[in-house]
Formats: C-alpha cells, structure tokens, sequence
C-alpha cells in the first residue's frame, strides 16, 4: 500500500499510527516499548515488530511514479 500510496494507503496509515502510537508505553523504563500482548517474543519481540512498522517511511522509495 505504501508504494501505492492514495486513499487506501492513507486510511491504512492513519490507523496504523493511531494503534501504535496510543499503544506505546509512556512511563518509567518500559517508555518507548510496547507490551507484548500475546507475543511469544515478548516486550523486545512486540517493540522489534512495530519497530518494523515504520521502516516503510524511512527505508524505501516509491517506485510507482503518480501517486
């Protein structure tokens, strides 16, 4: 969606940030992490994945041309 951008990448966009950021802890040494809610992985497992949920902004270019 990121490389298509649009309608549809903007409504995605707008609730992945609206989820993740409200989810991110504020407080004491956990801030900036998230709780693992289930993740096997745990609190740097859950804090690796929606890491990874930004990579779209800084790591790639759009390679399609009219967006």
């Amino acid at each position: 969606m990121f490389q298509m951008g649009g309608a549809d990448w903007d409504a995605w966009q707008s609730h992945l940030l609206e989820a993740v950021v409200r989810s991110q802890r504020q407080d004491g040494c956990k801030q900036g992490s998230w709780d693992p809610q289930g993740n096997p992985l745990g609190r740097v497992g859950a804090t690796a994945l929606l890491t990874l949920c930004f990579e779209a902004y800084q790591r790639f270019d759009h390679i399609v041309a009219a967006r």
